[in-house]
């Protein structure tokens, strides 16, 4: 098992929040289930003419890789 030190949080988010990076905004989002304070993220984008909403997603699930 990898352990990490424990990290102190700068700042707390509720669900709604939003937080920006550079012109990216980010939409927080609580997934409960997960982790404590675990916490996805949504942005809307565009890309060729298109609108795209975007959902990066709070998990540990891990995919074992497979040769069939």
């Amino acid at each position: 098992m990898m352990t990490y030190a424990p990290v102190r949080a700068d700042q707390i988010l509720k669900e709604g929040d939003t937080v920006t990076l550079g012109d990216v905004t980010l939409t927080a989002h609580l997934t409960p289930g997960h982790t404590k304070g675990c916490t996805s993220w949504t942005l809307s984008t565009t890309e060729d003419g298109k609108s795209y909403d975007v959902l990066f997603f709070g998990s540990l699930s891990i995919v074992e890789a497979r040769s069939w």
